[in-house]
């Protein structure tokens, strides 16, 4: 199982040169995931892939379960958004 949950954040991080529109929606859904690994992708690629659009979602992510999803939302809002 830990091998398709792996997979799973791999693949949210490939999706950004495929279609930004579509990565966006699959890195919101992955938010929600019972995977602490895949939610940790997810708000790293959505940081990188929506910029200020990605804000309310990153918020959402502050009272995560896992204390390192949690960290890396409060960074990803804590950083300048470079574009």
């Amino acid at each position: 199982m830990a091998t398709k949950q792996g997979g799973k954040a791999k693949d949210l991080r490939i999706l950004g040169p495929i279609s930004e529109a579509a990565g966006i929606l699959a890195g919101k859904g992955a938010l929600q995931d019972s995977s602490a690994s895949v939610r940790l992708a997810a708000v790293w690629g959505l940081y990188h892939l929506a910029g200020q659009e990605s804000i309310n979602g990153l918020l959402s992510m502050v009272l995560d379960e896992d204390e390192e999803v949690r960290r890396r939302a409060v960074t990803c809002i804590g950083w300048p958004i470079r574009f």
